[in-house]
Order: structure tokens, then sequence, then C-alpha cells
């Protein structure tokens, strides 16, 4: 399967109105330099991508491309749409499993029948609710781990979500020109 990401990323330099394909090359290389190799310092939950968003942006899909890298210093407002883009899918996922949960899983007998199990009482759990399964997708998105289903990685700050950049650049709005948001295809 594949899955559309928008990773911010902080770079060295900040945009100053002539060095946008120069940010565009060191937004990709940071990106990928950080996603690559055995040594994942944001999950393991992919095997492969593609820097620049892949089958998701036009171009070619199997090749690290710059050309769809939004700087904020550049246009702010796109970048805001696509980060905005990438959360809002992050949220109707979230919601999605809620909802799962709310209709098809019953807590208080999954913990009956977990406690039957300790009082040595030979009744089998239930497993093949994926009850359990959506629980972990969900405690995912609320204990903040980055997934297949974030949507948006910031990985200056190592999260899947904006509010480390947000308060960052409201505290210091000059500090936005060094942010860019690189689209990446992962597979999974």
């Amino acid at each position: 399967m594949h899955t559309l990401h928008y990773v911010a990323v902080k770079l060295d330099n900040k945009f100053d109105g002539s060095n946008a394909d120069e940010l565009r090359e060191e937004a990709v290389a940071d990106v990928n330099s950080t996603l690559e190799g055995d040594e994942r310092p944001y999950g393991s939950w992919y095997d492969w991508f593609v820097v620049g968003g892949g089958r998701f942006v036009e171009g070619d899909a199997y090749s690290n491309s710059d050309h769809a890298v939004v700087l904020y210093g550049e246009n702010p407002d796109l970048f805001l749409e696509k980060m905005n883009e990438g959360l809002g899918w992050q949220l109707s996922n979230a919601k999605q499993l809620f909802e799962q949960l709310s209709e098809k899983f019953d807590l208080n007998s999954a913990m009956a029948k977990f406690e039957r199990g300790y009082n040595n009482i030979s009744e089998p759990i239930d497993y093949s609710s994926m009850g359990a399964w959506t629980m972990r997708r969900l405690m995912s998105h609320f204990e903040g781990y980055w997934n297949p289903d974030s949507h948006f990685l910031d990985t200056t700050n190592g999260t899947p979500t904006p509010h480390y950049f947000l308060k960052e650049v409201e505290e210091n709005p000059d500090e936005a020109k060094f942010w860019a948001l690189v689209p990446v295809d992962f597979h999974y």
C-alpha cells in the first residue's frame, strides 16, 4: 500500500527570494537522509519511499524529486494548505478508528473475558473482533506516534503534529523562512 505524507523540515538556510532551487534540493536531501537506512529515527513501518511525492504528484513516480517541495518563505499559504491537508487526513483517520471502536468493540466485555482468564476460568478470549488492533492504531494517534495514517511529520521536532512548528513561527515569524514541506510517497 502507498500513503502520502507531508514532511516538514527546518533547513540550514532561509528563503531569501533567490535561493528557492537550492533550498528545495536541501530539503529533499535532508528528508531522504533522515528517512533512509536501517537506523530510522521515526519508525520502521515503511519499506521504501519516494521523496517528492512519487505517484501522488506529477512526474516520475519512482524518482526522488524536488519539484513539489513547498517553501514557507516562498508560499506560506500553499505550505499551510498542504500541511493542513495531511493533518486533515490524520484527523479523519483517527475519527474513523474511534467510530469503529465505538460501534464494534465492547470494552467492558473484553475486560470481563480477560479477567476471567486470570481467575482460571477456561473461557478463551476472542480476539477475532479486530478491536484491539483498531484500539492500538487509535492510541498511536493519541500518543503522537508516526505511522502510515499520520500523513504529516515534523522531522525537526520528531512529531506528527505541527505544534512545535506553529509555536516557533508564532513567536518568531522570520523563522518560518527556514521551513520546507516535502511530499513523500511511502510504501508499506
